[in-house]
């Protein structure tokens, strides 16, 4: 009787990609560059595969000034100026909503506070309810 063979099991990995990404933190209004992690998979065959199809894995950076956990807004996003308070409040109401500028929308996010909830409504997907109430208001 022969010995069973023997197959490696797949190894997880972290690495970093030379890629860097936006991270901002709304408390001290700033915004730093972040290297990308990928998550990814070392295979029997000895290749490394990326385990996920998105690079844009977030990992939880925390702010140098304050400590608190930043939030990752993609490698599009432009912040504003440090005294622009309306500027920041709708980078956080976009990026609360989901809008982090990795992704495209077909047209421009707001640049004023007022225009940022009917962005919100065009945009969010919405359920089967809330789209039967909105027919009876």
């Amino acid at each position: 009787m022969s010995p069973p063979k023997f197959t490696p099991t797949p190894v997880l990995l972290q690495w970093q990609t030379p890629r860097s990404s936006h991270h901002v933190c709304f408390s001290c209004r700033k915004q730093f560059r972040k290297p990308v992690t990928v998550m990814g998979q070392r295979l029997a065959s000895g290749k490394s595969e990326a385990r996920y199809g998105h690079f844009d894995m977030p990992v939880p950076y925390l702010c140098p000034q304050c400590g608190q956990t930043m939030t990752p807004m993609g490698k599009n996003f432009r912040a504003p100026a440090l005294g622009d308070l309306e500027g920041w409040e709708i980078a956080r109401r976009l990026a609360v909503a989901g809008f982090t500028h990795r992704y495209r929308t077909g047209e421009e996010y707001p640049k004023r506070l007022k225009d940022v909830d009917a962005f919100l409504k065009r945009h969010l997907p919405r359920s089967e309810g809330a789209k039967l109430l909105e027919k009876w208001q």
